[in-house]
């Protein structure tokens, strides 16, 4: 609300925040590999690529979900991991938030990092 009142009543700043994520219109060189890819791809097929990768991004949280549906924590933390590495503007901080969250449940990862 804070926002819609800066900007005069208006919805403007959505299209700056939200939207250009979404659509990906800043292709500079960053940490992830989203701008390379879409700076290689033939400008047809932008559009696309665009659809398919932001539900690709949200594919992976259903079937992490179901697997740990009796341990919530772990599935979120799983998919904050996920979203945290393959998102189109990724940071360092973005990293950071999931090694601290990991931090915080050293007793319930460990006992789910077992093999075999």
């Amino acid at each position: 609300y804070i926002c819609y009142y800066i900007n005069g009543y208006n919805f403007n700043y959505l299209n700056n925040t939200f939207w250009s994520i979404i659509l990906y219109r800043d292709l500079q060189p960053n940490m992830g590999l989203f701008w390379y890819f879409f700076t290689e791809v033939f400008d047809e097929f932008i559009p696309f690529y665009t659809v398919y990768i932001n539900l690709l991004i949200f594919a992976f949280c259903i079937p992490i979900s179901f697997k740990y549906k009796n341990q919530l924590i772990i599935g979120f933390w799983l998919c904050l991991a996920y979203y945290s590495i393959v998102k189109p503007y990724s940071s360092f901080g973005d990293l950071s938030l999931v090694i601290v969250f990991l931090c915080f449940l050293p007793q319930t990862i460990t006992k789910n990092l077992h093999y075999g």
